[in-house]
């Protein structure tokens, strides 16, 4: 009975976790990802010189009045893509700088209703994005971090930047071991 009890108990969490892992790996319009996950903003770099050119693109499924905005500067456009070129601002330290771009589209309009004396403003929706960029010095230079092969300090490579752990990769590949063992003997024939 209790073999019984525990194989029930190991599909149960084995089907769980495989559901999970098929939800987590879906594409996200399967999970109803809203319409403004399709407008987009880039940045032809992330790290820029002071004076330098930095190109930012966007892009809609529909037609809007972008606003881009950088450093004070501002691109108006109608379009469904857009395209423009900022200059990066002299700076005298590695500086952070948001851009910024927002598109205004044409949404469902409200009604007005004759005879009430009631004005509607009409506020059309909007999408915003915003990419980080890096704005250095002029003569700053950029070397390799410490420890990698090229950036001095003799270490043996990059350092450790969040990727997984092997001990918890091999507890994770232990665990489905054990499962596949348990729902196996679980399976087998429970003698009379």
């Amino acid at each position: 009975m209790r073999e019984i009890l525990l194989t029930k108990v190991t599909a149960v969490v084995l089907l769980t976790l495989g559901v999970g892992l098929a939800w987590a790996v879906s594409a996200p319009a399967a999970r109803g990802a809203a319409p403004e996950s399709r407008f987009t903003l880039s940045v032809d770099r992330h790290v820029v010189r002071s004076g330098a050119s930095l190109t930012a693109s966007a892009s809609a499924p529909t037609q809007c009045t972008w606003l881009l905005e950088w450093v004070g500067e501002r691109r108006v456009d109608h379009a469904h893509d857009v395209v423009t070129n900022f200059v990066a601002p002299a700076v005298t330290r590695p500086t952070r700088v948001a851009l910024r771009a927002t598109c205004f589209y044409r949404g469902p309009e409200p009604t007005n209703r004759p005879g009430t004396g009631t004005l509607v403003a009409f506020v059309p929706p909007s999408w915003t994005q915003t990419e980080l960029v890096s704005v250095l010095p002029a003569g700053a230079a950029v070397s390799a971090p410490a420890g990698s092969p090229s950036g001095g300090g003799g270490g043996s490579g990059l350092p450790q930047t969040g990727g997984p752990l092997l001990l918890v990769l091999l507890a994770a590949m232990g665990s489905l071991v054990v499962g596949a063992a348990l729902v196996r003997r679980g399976s087998r024939a429970v003698p009379a």
